[in-house]
């Protein structure tokens, strides 16, 4: 992918765009958020946190926002609701500030984008288990927020469409895909189709039904729907291929049910991109990781 400067940078007060432009290569590699908010200094987050100069007034972070929301007019309302955009590039864009009667974001006063980027081979250390036996195998990863799910989710999909398996993507919020018309920007391999915008359990139910897939592959489930359309799909035969919040396995069964972790032949607890802590196998039995990585099941 390009620079992500290229595709977020166009959205930003020029000033905290010219700050950003002047920072070398190495700094803007291990960036993971922008942040911005009215009358403070705007942030880098990455594996070291850069505090910028710029100090963005409250109608530059309201006309940043409307400028992120301007490039989707077609989803505004949706994404008002939801209080994200997406990016060209699939970077995500979240917002905060006085929510309205009717639930909307009336007045933007904060937004984080999150930067999405490809990396090639944050799946290999999975490859054995994704690909268990030559046939495809389901699993569910772990982590708190900002640990590499969506990366090594992307990634996943890749190695396994490289290696003839059909996948069919359920890409709700047009990050691991980072479709443009309908066209995948990140690179997922010759055999991997995606459902790109749509509410995810129905993107699930048709990617099914029209696309014969091996694996379905979605992030971030949690409600009782996603988990009943993962289900179906199971029982279709069909691998599944997902993330979900958690601090850990015992966290994530909290939080999905024992019934959710058992549809998944795996469970990998992440603690970084491309950094395993832990593989649980089905029944919850702790197949791979040092003791701190298995001590939470």
């Amino acid at each position: 992918m390009n620079d992500w400067r290229e595709q977020v940078c166009p959205y930003l007060p020029r000033g905290l765009r010219d700050e950003i432009g002047a920072l070398g290569a190495p700094e803007i590699a291990r960036v993971r958020e922008l942040r911005l908010a009215a009358r403070q200094p705007a942030g880098l987050r990455g594996e070291t946190d850069v505090r910028l100069l710029y100090r963005p007034s409250a109608d530059e972070v309201r006309g940043c926002a409307a400028a992120i929301l301007g490039h989707a007019l077609h989803a505004r309302e949706r994404e008002l609701r939801e209080g994200f955009a997406t990016l060209p590039g699939g970077h995500r864009a979240g917002f905060c500030g006085r929510m309205d009667a009717e639930g909307r974001l009336a007045e933007i006063g904060a937004i984080c984008v999150r930067i999405a980027r490809e990396v090639r081979g944050a799946a290999e250390p999975l490859r054995a288990l994704l690909l268990a036996d030559g046939r495809p195998r389901s699993m569910l990863l772990v982590s708190p927020p900002g640990c590499g799910k969506t990366t090594l989710l992307r990634d996943a999909v890749r190695l396994l469409s490289e290696a003839g398996i059909a996948v069919g993507v359920a890409d709700e919020r047009s990050e691991l895909a980072a479709c443009e018309h309908g066209v995948p920007q990140m690179q997922l391999g010759a055999n991997a189709f995606v459902m790109d915008g749509c509410e995810k359990t129905r993107a699930l139910r048709m990617l099914l039904r029209a696309m014969s897939p091996q694996v379905l592959a979605t992030d971030e489930i949690g409600g009782a729907e996603d988990l009943t359309a993962l289900a179906d799909a199971a029982r279709c035969g069909v691998a599944l291929l997902a993330t979900a919040h958690g601090a850990g396995y015992a966290d994530a069964r909290r939080r999905l049910g024992r019934e959710t972790l058992g549809a998944f032949e795996f469970t990998a607890v992440l603690s970084g991109i491309g950094r395993v802590a832990a593989v649980y196998g089905g029944d919850g039995a702790c197949l791979r990781g040092g003791k701190t990585g298995c001590q939470d099941g």
